[in-house]
């Protein structure tokens, strides 16, 4: 296997979006971009938030931020734009890297992902409990018909698309909320 197939793997376990990821990777020679691991957390505690506790706020927010780097990266993804609108808006660290490279990757072979990609978030975890900072969301990305291309029209492959489990740790910052890191791609859901 060579690096570029590698990488390529290594990323679709990371990202989910074989389809986007499988053919082209490029290697990385920045030891320190390494995916972080996101904590395996405990289920939702038994004592759920209220409507308005500050952690049902801090959940409701992050996940409005997540879907709204997801939709940000489905609209780069059209055309492989890795400076588009609202990937730094509602991102940063490992997922704002992760998704900017795997964009330039795909910029450099020429190639666009076009289609609808499914998501249904929610929030997974928040921590610390009674004032979150760091809320984890669990999405099932639906990639079923949000697939591959060439520029000029052609589908890139002929693999079909899947839905793939995502956890997400988004990240109140000075900023708002923002999509911290990514992992997932995987499992099946």
């Amino acid at each position: 296997m060579n690096v570029r197939i590698v990488r390529g793997y290594a990323l679709a376990a990371v990202l989910y979006t074989s389809v986007l990821l499988t053919a082209c990777g490029r290697p990385s020679t920045d030891e320190s971009a390494a995916p972080p691991v996101v904590p395996v957390l405990a289920s939702p505690s038994a004592s759920a938030p209220t409507a308005a506790s500050p952690r049902a706020i801090a959940e409701r927010d992050a996940v409005v931020a997540y879907s709204k780097f997801v939709q940000a990266w489905v609209e780069a993804a059209k055309t492989s734009d890795p400076n588009a609108p609202g990937l730094a808006e509602f991102g940063q660290g490992q997922a704002l890297r992760l998704i900017v490279g795997t964009l330039i990757d795909a910029q450099l072979d020429q190639r666009v992902v076009l289609g609808t990609l499914g998501s249904s978030p929610t929030a997974f975890d928040a921590r610390p409990v009674d004032v979150p900072r760091d809320v984890v969301v669990s999405d099932c990305l639906d990639g079923t018909n949000w697939l591959s291309y060439r520029t000029t029209g052609e589908l890139w492959d002929d693999e079909p698309g899947s839905r793939k489990l995502m956890k997400s740790i988004v990240r109140l910052t000075d900023r708002g909320w923002k999509v911290d890191a990514m992992t997932g791609g995987v499992e099946a859901c």
